[in-house]
């Protein structure tokens, strides 16, 4: 990541009496609001930012529990939480023709943010929105077994630092709900592992999908999103 000064002012906004925002201002024009996806923050965009930069103010923000913003650990992280900061956002600064873009749970807020201020909010981009309900991923969780076992990995904190612990030349396997009685997951297979800091991305990796309710698979994946994608697609 380049270091953010270099490009726009960075601040922090108290917007209630238990949250403050990081957020990153620059350019000039009407407000444009870049909202992150779940488990990443504001640097995100910033590569993308200077070209927005040129026409419009550019306010790209952490959500709360993300990046520099505060934590609340007794906060439910639901859409709701989320939506409530970005309003009190936009309010606090008094921002008016105001564009939303996000992407993912950011596209959601864009969405849901802007049907509670239209007066305030004239445009939204969103791209890729998903049902995120009341836990990360729900709307895609509540579709079977495999697409909530998938999900679910990646709303488990540090999960990208313990899978990277195996070496790209080595044999990973693990087996979930074995000896459970339930349906349960066999994994195994072998590829180069990277980790980001946020998640552990499968570059190449072989993989094999061996299960007690019928479903097995094999194949070769160039990353983790590809990965659960095409899961979903062949369950």
């Amino acid at each position: 990541m380049q270091d953010l000064s270099k490009i726009g002012k960075i601040s922090e906004l108290q917007i209630d009496g238990n949250r403050s925002i990081r957020y990153l201002k620059t350019g000039n024009g009407d407000p444009l609001i870049l909202l992150h996806t779940i488990r990443t923050q504001l640097d995100y965009f910033e590569e993308v930012i200077p070209q927005l930069a040129k026409h419009f103010t550019v306010y790209a923000i952490d959500l709360p529990g993300h990046g520099y913003a505060s934590i609340d650990t007794k906060a439910k992280y639901d859409e709701p939480y989320f939506r409530s900061a970005v309003i009190a956002f936009i309010e606090k600064l008094d921002l008016n023709k105001v564009t939303l873009v996000g992407e993912s749970i950011g596209a959601v807020l864009a969405l849901t943010v802007a049907s509670q201020l239209p007066d305030r909010v004239m445009k939204v981009i969103a791209s890729n929105t998903y049902d995120y309900d009341q836990r990360y991923g729900d709307g895609v969780r509540r579709g079977n077994f495999l697409a909530n076992f998938v999900i679910g990995q990646f709303a488990i904190p540090y999960v990208g630092a313990m899978i990277s612990i195996f070496n790209g030349e080595e044999e990973y396997s693990a087996c979930y709900g074995c000896g459970s009685g339930g349906p349960a997951l066999k994994i195994t297979g072998s590829g180069e592992l990277q980790d980001d800091g946020i998640f552990a991305v499968f570059v190449g990796a072989d993989l094999k999908f061996e299960s007690n309710f019928g479903f097995h698979m094999e194949g070769r994946f160039i990353n983790q999103s590809s990965l659960s994608a095409s899961l979903f697609m062949s369950f």
